[in-house]
């Protein structure tokens, strides 16, 4: 009969005390140790990388391998390759939120509510940086931009197209890169929902004269002051939307049925 001493160990036992060797995956690592170059500025925004069998000799890896793991690093915005020169690493990565967002635009309905939400979470907040950083050059292309906007009045194209130059003009002046990045992000959106809002405003001025308040504000380097006036161009904008919205529902609502 055998002591408990000399039981022998189960599967069960073996199970609680030992951890499964997990089975690396080789593109995902890849990956990593990129991401880490990068992250320690051991590889910068804008710079080439290696060519394929240098760097596959550097992190130790085949080169179809390799290949695997900059097609994901590509798909996912982090680097782009040129025929003739090589691969590089973006200079702007806002790709690398942007492929997410287009996946979440795709997969639910993003409203007017949710976008021009996450509008006042950004934005009012960039006016206000924008406002104690710009430089001089920053305040001289607003301004030119806002000139735009004015000779533009009657050409809903220009216009619009005129506005998300102004409020990525007044995102650059704040010289936040993750804040720009996020911006970028959205752009495609925001601007579909510009064109749908600009086509129901037919007074374009409003919306000129609020962008001339945000730019006195941001002039006078009054950070509250430009925090307000962009948060009250973007609540105004979004409730008119709203209001037209709600009187196109109510003249569509196909009145009920009375019995005589």
């Amino acid at each position: 009969m055998e002591t408990g001493d000399h039981r022998p160990a189960t599967e069960i036992d073996l199970e609680e005390e030992i951890e499964p060797i997990l089975r690396i995956d080789l593109t995902e690592e890849i990956i990593r140790r990129i991401k880490t170059l990068i992250a320690r500025g051991k590889i910068n925004q804008g710079s080439r990388l290696p060519p394929e069998r240098d760097l596959a000799r550097i992190l130790g890896v085949g080169r179809p391998a390799l290949r695997q793991a900059l097609k994901a690093l590509s798909t996912l915005g982090i680097i782009e390759s040129h025929v003739g020169r090589g691969t590089f690493v973006r200079q702007s990565l806002s790709g690398v939120l942007t492929s997410p967002l287009d996946f979440v635009v795709l997969l639910n309905s993003v409203t007017l509510r949710e976008l021009f939400e996450v509008r006042k979470a950004v934005e009012v907040e960039l006016a206000a940086l924008a406002a104690e950083r710009a430089t001089e050059e920053d305040l001289a292309r607003i301004q030119s931009i806002l000139a735009n906007q004015k000779q533009n009045l009657e050409n809903t194209a220009n216009f619009v197209n005129e506005d998300l130059n102004f409020h990525s003009a007044v995102a650059a002046a704040a010289h936040n890169v993750l804040f720009i990045a996020i911006l970028e992000s959205l752009s495609s959106l925001m601007l579909q929902s510009r064109r749908k809002l600009a086509l129901n405003e037919r007074d374009l001025s409003k919306s000129f004269h609020d962008h001339e308040k945000v730019v006195r504000e941001i002039l006078k380097r009054n950070a509250t002051g430009a925090r307000s006036a962009m948060y009250q161009h973007l609540d105004r904008v979004y409730h008119y939307w709203e209001e037209t919205q709600q009187k196109a529902d109510r003249k569509n609502r196909v009145p009920a049925l009375t019995t005589g």
